[in-house]
């Protein structure tokens, strides 16, 4: 929900950050004061969760985020969270609604996540960088539940779910190219992508660092075990998008493993085009759906006079083929015309100034 509570990493127990719902509730009003649009929430407890939630409904804010191992999607969803990044977030999250034994994983999740722990310092702020550009390396212990969640799928408890969102106008931002970069975090590919010469030496540097501990130590077994469950996640998408429930198309470049700028977004699409949504889907996804979330379709979202004149200029129609999304012949913002030689500038001067 703010800055700090990034430092909440487990559910519950002593921790830094927002831990109580008194803490949450007054930080939800500081928020509509500097006139916030929404609140986001990351790991909380669940008293602190239901208390967020009470509070942005009452302050007429929207509640985005991850979601609490502690909190179902579905309790999620009846609160009035309005939108959830990476299926939840975290190593389960959406996916442990489709469980058919998730009663007794979530109850494993409460036991380990409020078992008495030796006294701790707040993790320092490399610490929080390396977890977060891939937060399965500290997912380890927890392994066995995801596991279990995946041996327990159940597709029609997951289009129950899917209804519980499309009834509530939950939406999904699936961010399959993230989720995707943590399970196959040490996949050769990654660092042979010439786009990453458009990231900075420092951040190339980390995000090889990351795969390099991902590759010692994380068993092979487990290993094929996230790449399963990662396989699982685009299933879901697929089943969400027959069931109706409304999506946005998201990398989530917010320091995630191997997730260049820009280019990103673009291995979103043909994730999604993997998980089996049609060109259309995506293409609504980038465009039309987030001007619907915004509210803002009377200037955003479609090609129409009185709209914004902010427009992506294809080689190809989008419609026929997702990768005609990727032949981009020029860019018009804010009245500026931008032609591929220009596009094509701009990215070899990011590239000369990392080199």
């Amino acid at each position: 929900m703010c800055s700090s509570d990034l430092l909440a990493l487990t559910p519950e127990g002593p921790l830094p950050g927002i831990t109580t719902a008194e803490r949450a509730i007054q930080e939800v009003r500081r928020q509509k004061q500097l006139g916030a649009d929404f609140v986001k929430i990351i790991t909380v407890t669940r008293e602190t969760f239901f208390a967020t939630a009470g509070e942005a409904k009452a302050q007429g804010l929207p509640l985005v985020g991850h979601l609490t191992p502690v909190v179902s999607a579905t309790e999620a969803s009846n609160a009035g969270m309005k939108a959830m990044e990476h299926l939840g977030g975290g190593l389960i999250s959406v996916p442990l609604d489709c469980s058919t034994d998730e009663a007794a994983i979530r109850q494993q999740v409460l036991a380990r996540a409020t078992a008495p722990r030796p006294p701790a310092a707040p993790p320092m702020p490399a610490q929080i960088q390396r977890g977060l550009v891939n937060p399965l390396l500290g997912a380890l212990a927890d392994a066995d539940l995801a596991r279990r969640v995946l041996d327990t799928y159940s597709a029609d408890r997951c289009r129950t779910l899917a209804r519980t969102f499309v009834r509530n106008g939950t939406w999904q931002v699936p961010t399959l190219v993230r989720t995707r970069a943590m399970a196959f975090s040490a996949d050769p590919a990654y660092p042979a992508d010439p786009d990453l010469q458009y990231v900075d030496p420092a951040t190339r540097a980390l995000w090889q660092d990351v795969a390099n501990q991902y590759a010692r130590t994380v068993p092979a077994d487990v290993a094929t075990m996230y790449q399963r469950f990662y396989e699982l996640q685009t299933r879901i998408v697929k089943l969400f998008k027959e069931e109706g429930v409304a999506m946005l198309a998201g990398p989530d470049g917010g320091g995630g493993q191997w997730s260049v700028p820009g280019m990103s977004l673009h291995r979103e699409f043909d994730e999604l085009a993997r998980a089996g949504l049609s060109p259309l889907d995506i293409l609504q996804m980038t465009t039309l759906n987030p001007a619907r979330f915004l509210g803002r379709e009377a200037t955003m979202g479609t090609v129409a006079e009185g709209r914004h004149a902010d427009l992506v200029l294809l080689e190809g129609n989008p419609v026929e083929s997702t990768a005609n999304l990727h032949r981009i012949g020029a860019v018009i913002i804010k009245g500026r015309y931008l032609d591929r030689p220009a596009l094509e500038k701009m990215k070899a001067g990011v590239a000369a100034a990392y080199r």
